[in-house]
């Protein structure tokens, strides 16, 4: 099914929203583990949308570390969320009428060729290596392009954090490592299919907010140099998981992708294989990342009804962690086997002719 036009509702219901990264409309709701809150998921309302359920399978293996995502479609976006302003503030100039959609509307079927995508964000220690062989740049504290709060407490040169996932490199940064790895970013539409399945849920495991099944909310061994708990150890985190063994989309650091960020996107967004506008823009999409330091966890009220933040929210970022992906090209396990050697060779190793270091 083509893109389909799709009514979409306008109900003022005179609920009170905010603003996060300047693109979400969300509110903010304390999580304490031992708490009586209880958080119910909307049913999803993706207007009548069908999608075919035919699924085309990778033709190459994969690698180690990462999985085969099939083919076909799925719904992307989520419908809109309604939205009333706050009131204008005094002295300011206020526009009139209805506020534009919100940044994940319409929901709409996109279709995607096969591809791979890795079962774990990278870690400090994995990027570290790559800035250590002179490929990738720094974080962005070392580059002065970011500073204060969870910008200075997440730094890939801290021993402590090499098992976390990296969370403060610049989109360049996110581009050199995957490429290091033989590899490129995920498109919008590829990370947001990885995280929701082919069924599309609002979350990698289905339907289901996120509770202390799905991300350690009495975290022990904080690492020193934080002030608050921000995300698990990489592969610590086994309830974050898809149907097809993608880990820690929700729970780990904000994922850059490769698309530029464009707040009406998805108004024209393309059928098949999604890339993003072509305008470049400052800022990257960024995906994931359900935590907001320490116990606060976004949300957003839907129906009436609290949900944290699921899969189909986006946001717009400069830095902020990654996840690498391939193209289906057939490619066999040897390929892996190239780019792992290409890596030493990249890092200054030298390498015998049976593999082995000189």
């Amino acid at each position: 099914m083509r893109n389909a036009k799709v009514a979409r509702e306008s109900v003022w219901n005179g609920q009170r929203w905010f603003v996060l990264y300047g693109t979400l409309t969300v509110a903010s709701a304390i999580m304490g583990c031992g708490s009586e809150e209880k958080v119910v998921v909307a049913v999803d309302d993706n207007d009548g949308l069908v999608v075919d359920p035919t699924s085309v399978p990778c033709k190459g293996t994969a690698w180690s570390d990462d999985v085969c995502i099939a083919g076909g479609e799925f719904i992307m976006g989520h419908k809109e969320i309604p939205y009333t302003p706050p009131p204008c503030p005094s002295g300011d100039v206020c526009g009139p009428g209805n506020p534009p959609p919100t940044d994940f509307s319409p929901p709409h079927v996109a279709k995607l060729s096969p591809y791979f995508i890795d079962r774990y964000p990278a870690t400090n220690a994995e990027y570290k290596a790559c800035y250590d062989a002179g490929i990738c740049p720094g974080d962005c504290n070392m580059l002065q392009v970011c500073g204060g709060g969870h910008y200075d407490e997440n730094r890939i040169t801290d021993p402590l954090l090499a098992k976390y996932p990296v969370a403060t490199i610049t989109s360049e940064g996110a581009e050199a490592y995957c490429l290091w790895k033989g590899k490129r970013l995920p498109t919008e539409a590829e990370w947001e299919r990885a995280a929701r399945g082919a069924k599309s849920f609002n979350y990698p495991w289905g339907n289901t907010a996120p509770d202390c099944t799905r991300y350690p909310c009495n975290p022990s061994n904080m690492p020193a140099s934080w002030t608050y708990y921000y995300y698990p150890p990489v592969g610590s985190n086994p309830g974050d998981v898809s149907p097809e063994g993608v880990y820690e989309m929700m729970t780990s650091a904000l994922q850059l992708v490769h698309d530029a960020y464009d707040y009406y996107y998805y108004q024209h967004a393309p059928y098949e294989n999604p890339q993003g506008p072509a305008a470049p823009s400052a800022f990257r999409v960024g995906r994931g990342n359900v935590i907001l330091g320490g116990n606060t966890h976004g949300s957003i009220v839907y129906n009436g009804q609290n949900l944290r933040l699921p899969a189909w929210v986006r946001s717009s970022t400069g830095v902020g962690g990654v996840r690498c992906a391939r193209s289906d090209e057939g490619v066999t396990a040897t390929g892996e086997q190239f780019f792992r050697m290409r890596q030493r060779v990249l890092s200054g190793e030298r390498i015998g002719k049976n593999g082995g270091a000189l």
